[in-house]
C-alpha cells in the first residue's frame, strides 16, 4: 500500500469529526477554520491525499521525458542507430506518455526536491542574469575586490565563499554578486547596447550580450574577443576631414580630446585642434590609409 493509499484508508476510517474539533486551539487560523465551520477532518485528508497525488504525476512524467531525451540524443547523428532497441523503446515511450501541457512547461526547478530547492534557494548568484555563482567563477567581493571563487560551503543562515587566495567571505541566502567588467582593448568597460568598433578592421559592432565568459556577442551574428574591440572609432581620412571642417574647436576639444574646456580662450583650443589634427594626418599618411 502506497502513502496515498494509506492516507486514503485513514480518511475513510476517520470517526465523523470536525477538523476544528481536531485541531490545537492555536492552529485554527492556519486551517482557515473556527467552531462554526462544518469542514470534516476525514474530507480534508482526502483533498490532501488529492494534491500529493496531482503534484507526483507531472514530476513523474517530467523524469520519464527526460530520460527520452537523453535516449534520442545518443541515437541522433550516429548511422544504424535510428533502427536500434533505443530508439525504438524512446519512441514507444513517448508515444505512451504523451506531451502534455503540463511537462512542456515544466522547468527543471520543479523536478527538485524540498532540500534541494532550498539549498539553490540559498545559493548566491550573479546581478543581472541570476546565474549561480560556481567553483572557478570570478566576482567581485564586498570588499570591491575581484577574486575567483575556490568552493562554497552552505549554512542554515547562509553561504560562505572561499577565494582562490584563501579568504572567505559570507553571503546572506541568494545574495546578489557582480561580475569583473569585462574591458575592450581601450581599458573601458563593455556595456551591452553600446556602440564598438573592431580594432582590424574599423566596422561598427553593436553589443548584444556581453557573456559571464567575457565573449562579446554582437549584430549580425558575430562574436568578438574584447581584446579586439574599441570605444573609439578607427581613424580615417573621411573622419579627419569632417572633424576638421565640421567640429568646432571648443567641441573638438571637449568631445575630440576629451580635456575640459574650462577657462579656455578661443585661440588656445583652436591651437590644440590643429595641432591635434596634423598628428591624425602624419598618422594616417604613415599607414597609407584611404
Amino acid at each position: 500500500m502506497t502513502g496515498i493509499d494509506r492516507l486514503r484508508e485513514l480518511a475513510k476510517d476517520m470517526r465523523d469529526i470536525t477538523l476544528w474539533y481536531a485541531l490545537q486551539s492555536y492552529r485554527e487560523d492556519a486551517w482557515g477554520v473556527d467552531y462554526e465551520s462544518e469542514t470534516k477532518l476525514r474530507d480534508t485528508l482526502r483533498e490532501i491525499a488529492d494534491q500529493i497525488e496531482r503534484e507526483a504525476e507531472p514530476t513523474s512524467t517530467a523524469r520519464v521525458l527526460a530520460v527520452i531525451e537523453d535516449m534520442e540524443r545518443h541515437c541522433s547523428g550516429v548511422e544504424g542507430m535510428e533502427d536500434s532497441p533505443v530508439a525504438r523503446w524512446a519512441k514507444e515511450l513517448r508515444e505512451a506518455i504523451g506531451k502534455s501541457d503540463d511537462v512542456t512547461t515544466m522547468s527543471a526547478y520543479d523536478l527538485l526536491s524540498e532540500r534541494e530547492r532550498k539549498v539553490l534557494d540559498m545559493w548566491p548568484r550573479f546581478e543581472g542574469t541570476g546565474e549561480p555563482v560556481m567553483i572557478g567563477d570570478e566576482f567581485i567581493n564586498h570588499s570591491s575586490h575581484e577574486y575567483e571563487s575556490y568552493s562554497l560551503t552552505f549554512y542554515e543562515s547562509g553561504v560562505s565563499i572561499r577565494t582562490d587566495n584563501g579568504e572567505l567571505g559570507w553571503y546572506k541566502p541568494g545574495e546578489r554578486v557582480k561580475r569583473p567588467e569585462v574591458l575592450a582593448a581601450d581599458g573601458k568597460p563593455i556595456r551591452e547596447g553600446e556602440t564598438l568598433w573592431r580594432i582590424d578592421e574599423g566596422s561598427e559592432a553593436q553589443v548584444l550580450y556581453v557573456r559571464p565568459e567575457g565573449l562579446i556577442d554582437c549584430d549580425e551574428g558575430c562574436t568578438e574577443y574584447p581584446s579586439r574591440l574599441t570605444h573609439e572609432p578607427k581613424d580615417s581620412w573621411k573622419r579627419w576631414r569632417k572633424d576638421a571642417k565640421d567640429t568646432g574647436v571648443f567641441d573638438y576639444v571637449t568631445y575630440v580630446l576629451g580635456k575640459s574646456v574650462d577657462e579656455m580662450n578661443i585661440h588656445g583650443a583652436a591651437d590644440m585642434k590643429y595641432r591635434d589634427l596634423e598628428r591624425r594626418a602624419k598618422a594616417l599618411c604613415e599607414r597609407g590609409a584611404e
